[in-house]
């Protein structure tokens, strides 16, 4: 794919497309400018950098490669989640700054965490994990966030024991109709599922 745009445009081209539209767009033929572009447009989502290692084989299928977070990454990045809550409750009984603010903030965290940074809360940032909806492979909306995110909050520790089943997806995920899968194989998804298309 030739593209004749700047910098600028590039940038601003990049950042109103999807990741999995981006990790499509990369595998195309790029110019060196637009894909230093990208890169640095996936960087900045927290995505890894595509190197020829991550590329799969185009005999590799989508159903081969598994693309769902582990039980124990959803855990940990949900447990910094929880700790960033505290953190803003602690605030609010410290009387650092007006109650009501920390408060709010904590809500609104707690409901719409993974929608804010592309299907990504601040844990699920530092453990590499991204939320998508199931249908589509787009990220996250804030709607969906909210549902998928109500349920683990109502239901706690029983919403989590069910991660065990094939997609990893807990009872929010299911009334959310989202999953969650792990960064590293994000790029190895995309490609192998253009990749069943064309074979």
């Amino acid at each position: 794919m030739k593209m004749d745009l700047n910098i600028e445009q590039l940038a601003a081209r990049f950042r109103l497309l999807e990741t999995h539209e981006l990790l499509r767009l990369s595998s195309t033929e790029l110019s060196e400018t637009a894909r230093t572009v990208l890169q640095q447009e996936l960087d900045n989502r927290n995505i890894p950098a595509i190197t020829q290692d991550m590329k799969p084989s185009y005999t590799q299928h989508s159903d081969s490669i598994n693309i769902y977070a582990s039980a124990p990454e959803r855990i940990v990045a949900r447990l910094i989640d929880i700790a960033i809550v505290y953190m803003f409750i602690f605030i609010a009984d410290s009387h650092v700054i007006p109650t009501a603010i920390p408060a709010i903030i904590a809500v609104l965290y707690i409901l719409f965490q993974d929608s804010i940074f592309y299907g990504k809360s601040i844990g699920k940032i530092i453990m590499k994990i991204t939320v998508l909806r199931e249908n589509t492979k787009q990220t996250c909306s804030p709607w969906q966030s909210v549902v998928r995110n109500c349920f683990l909050w109502v239901l706690g520790i029983i919403d989590l024991l069910l991660l065990i089943n094939k997609k990893k997806q807990r009872i929010g995920d299911w009334a959310a109709r989202t999953i969650v899968i792990n960064d590293r194989n994000l790029f190895n998804y995309q490609k192998s599922k253009t990749t069943d298309l064309t074979n």
